[in-house]
């Protein structure tokens, strides 16, 4: 089951060099994620399914899909060096899930 293309997604940036951070947040920037002000070694970056799926090559469907699982996303070659990886958490396991 693939989700709408339009499907607005979130992801942590984890970094390995913290001085690079203004670099990685204009190149996510330049591609049309909007991105969150750097905390401590990571920032957020946002942006829709589609943009996602075409930035990182991947096609998300149902056995792959943000928020199911934590799902870690390798770095595209073109991305500056101080990211580690990209990272979309797992949703917490207590509670409802239909809200």
């Amino acid at each position: 089951m693939k989700a709408e293309a339009n499907e607005p997604l979130s992801a942590e940036v984890v970094l390995r060099d913290v001085a690079g951070a203004s670099a990685v947040r204009q190149w996510f920037a330049g591609r049309g994620f909007t991105t969150s002000a750097p905390a401590g070694v990571s920032f957020s970056v946002t942006g829709p399914r589609s943009l996602f799926e075409r930035t990182f090559h991947v096609d998300f469907d149902e056995d792959n899909r943000p928020g199911r699982d934590v799902l870690e996303l390798p770095p595209p070659a073109t991305i500056p060096d101080a990211v580690d990886v990209v990272t979309f958490s797992a949703p917490p396991d207590f509670g409802s899930a239909s809200y």
